[in-house]
């Protein structure tokens, strides 16, 4: 997988950070937006909310991510291998939630040095994330119903000990799978109908 789709994932698992960013950042007091209680025009509004706009935004780019993974995944393979073990993993989207998004809740968004030192904190956290090869435990994949597996994988010719596998199926042991690899341990697997 290239770096700028390791980026675009850690940037989708964000999404909900943006979401709450925008909840707890928005202003709609139109008294403290505006002096004497004036109505605000919509330029004032969103100057008065440019971060909750921002965050917005930002939701609709994880969107669009999210729509380019899934079409992505969704191209057709006729190569199948067969599950040998499989072990869910599904907790590690909890793990990242609770470690790297949640205590973004109690954070002060009200003054840009603040800001600055937050987005470098999300830098350091995306660099860490991707340079672990953390990117497949994102809990927005989690909400729209990925679940992670550690798999073994096998057919007449390959052997693959210790894959990650994300998955809409529930994958288990002596299912045969379609899959595809998003990196040299990650890959993304589809239970064969029969």
């Amino acid at each position: 997988m290239r770096v700028i789709d390791q980026v675009k994932l850690y940037i989708l698992s964000l999404m909900f950070l943006f979401f709450l960013v925008m909840l707890i950042s928005l202003d709609t007091d139109p008294c403290k937006l505006a002096a004497g209680c004036e109505p605000l025009s919509v330029i004032d509004y969103i100057k008065a909310n440019w971060l909750p706009c921002f965050m917005f935004f930002m939701i609709g780019v994880c969107e669009l991510i999210r729509r380019e993974f899934e079409y992505k995944l969704s191209g057709n393979t006729s190569d199948t291998l067969r599950v040998l073990e499989s072990k869910s993993e599904s907790y590690e989207h909890l793990t990242f939630l609770a470690t790297y998004i949640i205590p973004f809740v109690g954070f002060n968004f009200d003054s840009i040095p603040r800001l600055l030192a937050y987005l470098f904190l999300l830098v350091i956290i995306g660099l860490i994330f991707i340079r672990t090869g953390m990117y497949y435990a994102n809990p927005t994949l989690a909400i729209f119903g990925y679940k992670l597996y550690r798999i073994t994988l096998a057919d007449q010719n390959n052997h693959y000990e210790a894959v990650t596998a994300i998955a809409k199926d529930d994958i288990k042991q002596g299912v045969n799978v379609y899959y595809q690899f998003i990196s040299k341990t990650v890959c993304f697997v589809r239970k064969v109908r029969e």
